[in-house]
């Protein structure tokens, strides 16, 4: 009698999930993807992979599809796409909006904010938060770029002194957006770069390598599970220390705020260039009340995490592709002699950064082959029509980034090959507009588009002036890890060699 009631409740179980979510597997029996069981659908090709087996599973599971193609994990069914048009379709449809369920893990972490929160507090916060990357911003921010640059370049200078052999360049390079990134967020030195406060750093880099493997572990979705990992503890501990001291300097930053008020008077219209958290108190302090003192440390938090890392990786990848490929860093080289006309990089002003229209080349091939963020998810709120097949709503979609930048019909025959030919003048006006988005697209693309080329530029511009780059590592040998972000297993290793007709400039 009890096992017959068991069954009982079990068919019940059955027959109640497959009708709320028939419209879903009504859409897998119309769309290709690869075999599903019921309940755990593809979790068999997933489970027990690590973040770098996931990097080489994927895309050898998408080859076997064309792109919409569905995957189920678990209960939830996924549409990965990787085509322009679709991207076109999806990044700009008002039912895509919503970020997907996988973001979910963000917000116990850094807290809901506009990375992650809803479509309605997302178009209020993202509206008042453009203010924050504007022209007159970014020029201010060029001085603490260049001078985080030239610390960049004595760390380095004085690092291959004593070590000549090859250096993974990425652990240069996160101190130094860090740096970039707390002074221009929270108006702080941070000063990583001289040894100071590295116990941010590694509770950063802990995060984000929380927020991975959780992802890619579904036992790990469910909190009852999670709160009793190991990963829990590290993600507490990090969350601890960066949001703790993020809160430290608000509560200065708002006493300094007050007391400005007080003493000379403010107006809501001053448009006088501010570091971010100005900003952002600015916002709680207006009388719309779109921010509050919370929202002020979530985004502050935000930026601060989400742009040191991604900024660091992006600048590494330039380094190692240009250690490379000499000719590129001949021709980069020659580009940027050329512009300086006999002066030092030290100065360098957001006029004449626009001027290197080369790196920039460079800066976007590298980003195409590594897209820091590789893969991105909406969730459907809405019925919409996706090609010939009607997305139902609850259904996430997943934008392959990574799969689009190499995709042989759309890029040619050299899809794999580094060439910053691809984006000359003549083949981008042939590009279709969807074809390159290192920093996704739409509504609700990356904001922080042009803060990332300045300060990749600045610092491209004062390590190629100062220094050659070389190195064993070949292409078609790198090998990469999901972490959130597109990490590389091989590291970024480069060997760096002075440039001695410049050594006497940097004394």
């Amino acid at each position: 009698m009890f096992l017959t009631l068991i069954f009982v409740v079990f068919v019940i179980f059955v027959v109640h999930h497959l009708w709320i979510n028939r419209k879903m597997y009504q859409l897998s029996l119309k769309m290709p993807g690869p075999f599903m069981l019921p309940f755990v659908g593809s979790i068999h090709l997933m489970i027990g992979k690590s973040c770098e087996e996931f990097m080489r599973i994927f895309p050898e599971i998408a080859s076997k599809f064309s792109s919409p193609f569905r995957f189920w994990l678990g209960t939830k069914q996924y549409i990965i796409i990787s085509q322009p048009e679709d991207m076109k379709i999806v990044l700009n449809a008002v039912e895509c909006l919503e970020r997907g369920s996988v973001y979910q893990f963000i917000p116990p972490v850094l807290g809901d904010g506009v990375l992650t929160m809803s479509v309605h507090d997302w178009k209020r916060h993202r509206k008042f938060m453009n203010a924050s990357f504007s022209f007159s911003i970014l020029q201010s921010f060029c001085p603490i770029f260049n001078d985080r640059a030239r610390m960049l370049v004595k760390r380095v200078r004085d690092f291959t002194k004593e070590h000549p052999q090859s250096v993974d360049f990425y652990k240069f390079m996160e101190g130094f957006t860090l740096d970039t990134v707390c002074q221009t967020t929270m108006g702080s030195k941070m000063n990583i770069q001289e040894g100071q406060n590295t116990e941010y750093l590694e509770g950063a880099n802990n995060l984000m390598i929380c927020m991975a493997r959780r992802l890619l572990n579904p036992f790990y979705h469910l909190d009852v599970f999670y709160k009793f990992s190991s990963l829990y503890n590290l993600q507490e501990s990090g969350k601890k220390i960066v949001l703790g001291f993020v809160n430290k300097v608000v509560q200065r930053k708002r006493a300094e705020f007050n007391a400005s008020k007080v003493e000379v008077g403010w107006k809501r219209n001053d448009r006088l260039p501010q570091v971010h958290i100005d900003q952002l108190l600015r916002l709680a302090d207006c009388g719309e009340k779109s921010f509050t003192e919370e929202d002020v440390i979530t985004e502050a938090g935000t930026l601060i995490l989400t742009g040191f890392e991604s900024t660091a990786l992006s600048v590494s990848y330039c380094v190692l592709m240009i250690a490379m490929h000499p000719d590129v860093q001949n021709r980069l080289h020659d580009e940027i002699m050329d512009i300086l006309a006999g002066n030092s990089p030290d100065n360098l002003r957001y006029e004449d950064v626009k001027e290197f229209r080369y790196m920039e080349q460079v800066i976007k091939e590298t980003l195409r082959l590594f897209p820091v963020v590789p893969l991105v998810a909406r969730s459907v709120s809405a019925p919409f029509k996706l090609n010939d097949y009607k997305i139902p709503e609850g259904v996430n979609i997943v934008l392959a980034f990574m799969l689009m930048h190499r995709n042989k019909s759309l890029w040619g025959a050299d899809a794999h090959i580094f060439d910053p030919e691809h984006f000359a003048q003549d083949r981008i006006e042939r590009m279709h507009p969807y074809v390159f988005l290192p920093f996704s697209g739409g509504p609700r693309n990356c904001m922080g588009i042009k803060y990332a080329y300045l300060v990749m530029k600045i610092a491209l511009v004062h390590l190629l002036y100062n220094f050659e780059f070389s190195t064993d590592l070949k292409l078609c040998d790198l090998k990469h890890r999901f972490e959130v972000t597109l990490k590389l297993v091989n590291k970024h290793m480069v060997r760096v060699k002075p440039r001695k007709s410049n050594i006497l400039d940097s004394i």
